[in-house]
């Protein structure tokens, strides 16, 4: 018997009711393998209307392509989603993205969502993109205290290791943390993520810690105040800084390699990054900033799921 469905990368797979040591999955009634591929990843969210920012987004959106996938030569495809929730497929090529910038500036873009070629062969599924990009550009606004839960906005980008031989270059890891620390300042970000694992981060999607707890982002009562996850990076907003301790307590007690307090939109937050190589960082450092976290981290009432990951996936999670 089939336990759920479960969407990955815009698949849809039947979990089956089976050790989770076996390869084989069904979907579709077709029996596949599932090969999972880590990246370094990213998620930025923010609670900014952003259907009005069009050329701002188009920027962002631009200024990712040319500096990460210029230096490889992938076909990229991408899906928009438009004020009317029809969705488009196109070709990624400079017409096309002419296409992009005219439907962001009119403001008649919901969502956009990039991604190479998904792979298929022999009934195996590698799952993850080598590389992807997207963005929500909901009018979303911040909860009130006590209010109606509003929806946010948020950007997500990965590569995959298999660009870089499985090693994230230093190089790659500075440039991928000061795009990131910028689009966090000019998106006004409430919380944002870096990470090293086997997510396949798109707009609106579940962290690795929301899906072990079974929890919808959208449960979250506020994202001011409370986190997604404990990832190698994470972005801290001027109120979870204030339910951690405040900003002395934050840079003496956090576990992590460097922390940066940044003004973004006229409040203080802070970056704190776990160690200085994102292609190193056990389970201790993690535990470690699990325990920093606490008082900022969500998890709902749900009991932990134990079928909730396919064999393959890196979820950097320390909840056992």
């Amino acid at each position: 018997m089939l336990s759920r469905l479960v969407p990955i990368c815009g698949i849809i797979v039947s979990e089956l009711n089976v050790d989770r040591n076996e390869e084989l999955y069904r979907g579709d009634s077709i029996t596949m393998k599932l090969i999972f591929n880590k990246s370094i990843n990213f998620r930025v969210l923010t609670y900014e209307k952003l259907a009005d920012k069009g050329e701002l987004i188009y920027a962002i959106i631009k200024e990712l392509l040319d500096t990460f996938l210029k230096p490889h030569d992938l076909e990229i495809t991408f899906d928009i989603q438009n004020k009317y929730l029809n969705w488009k497929k196109f070709k990624l090529n400079d017409k096309n993205l002419e296409k992009v910038y005219s439907l962001l500036v009119k403001g008649e873009t919901l969502s956009i969502y990039m991604r190479d070629k998904i792979k298929d062969n022999d009934r195996i599924i590698e799952v993850m993109p080598l590389i992807s990009l997207g963005i929500s550009c909901f009018d979303a606004e911040p909860i009130p205290e006590g209010g109606e839960i509003k929806r946010y906005n948020e950007l997500t980008f990965l590569l995959s290791e298999k660009l870089f031989q499985g090693n994230i270059p230093l190089e790659i890891q500075n440039q991928i943390t000061s795009v990131f620390k910028n689009i966090v300042s000019i998106l006004n970000a409430v919380t944002g993520s870096i990470s090293f694992d086997t997510s396949v981060v798109a707009p609106n999607s579940s962290s690795y810690l929301e899906r072990y707890y079974d929890i919808h982002p959208y449960h979250y009562s506020n994202f001011n105040d409370k986190l997604r996850g404990y990832f190698w990076a994470n972005w801290l907003s001027s109120s979870h800084i204030e339910h951690l301790g405040g900003r002395d307590y934050v840079l003496n007690y956090s576990p992590c390699y460097k922390t940066d307090f940044i003004t973004v939109n006229g409040q203080i937050g802070a970056y704190i990054q776990l160690t200085s190589d994102i292609n190193f960082y056990d389970d201790e450092s993690l535990i470690a900033l699990r325990m920093f976290l606490l008082p900022v981290l969500y998890f709902g009432h749900q009991a932990r799921k134990n079928d909730t990951f396919y064999l393959g996936e890196v979820h950097k999670l320390v909840e056992s």
